[in-house]
């Protein structure tokens, strides 16, 4: 009876790990989603920041120095200017900068991170098993490099990780929408 129970048990706990494996995004948002990415007219608003934890950093987040929101790790930026902005062939971004930087700046330096213009490479794949897109940049800030890693999931939400030629790493997490100018009424 007891030997019953347990192979009852373990076939649901298979069957619903089975059943976890397909997506809960309806067709038309991944439809939506697809006309977003092929149009190339979006923003992504970050609200929240992930830098790179190193110990120099968690001192500085427990200093008390950080904004308001600010957990070990996770920072908010709602309040902060804090975009991505793809609309054809040319890309802006301005995103908040919170890490080391390894060398470059000086006094004139940018501290956030920002670019305008057209990217030297671009490109989207679509993974099907997971629903989302997966879209990598490469494009040139002031006397800086950056690779970028947007994630872009059917519900609206996507993670960017950024990678810089001078800084460490950073992600991002937010929301993309249509770029108010080119919503069709």
């Amino acid at each position: 009876m007891n030997r019953a129970i347990l192979y009852i048990l373990v076939l649901g706990l298979l069957q619903g790990c089975g059943a976890s494996k397909g997506g809960n995004n309806s067709p038309e948002q991944i439809a939506q989603l697809t006309q977003l990415v092929v149009d190339k007219s979006y923003r992504f608003n970050a609200t929240k920041a992930h830098p790179m934890q190193t110990q120099a950093f968690t001192t500085i987040t427990n200093s008390g120095i950080l904004p308001p929101g600010t957990a070990a790790g996770t920072i908010d930026v709602t309040t902060i200017t804090s975009f991505i902005e793809i609309h054809g062939d040319s890309i802006t971004g301005n995103l908040p900068f919170y890490g080391e930087r390894q060398f470059g700046g000086g006094p004139t330096a940018v501290t956030g991170i920002q670019f305008k213009g057209r990217p030297k490479s671009f490109k989207e794949t679509y993974n099907s098993k997971k629903e989302r897109f997966n879209i990598r940049i490469e494009i040139e800030g002031n006397q800086e490099l950056f690779q970028l890693n947007l994630i872009i999931f059917p519900n609206g939400t996507a993670h960017v990780t950024v990678m810089s030629n001078q800084r460490n790493s950073i992600r991002y997490v937010g929301a993309i929408t249509a770029i108010e100018s080119d919503i069709k009424e």
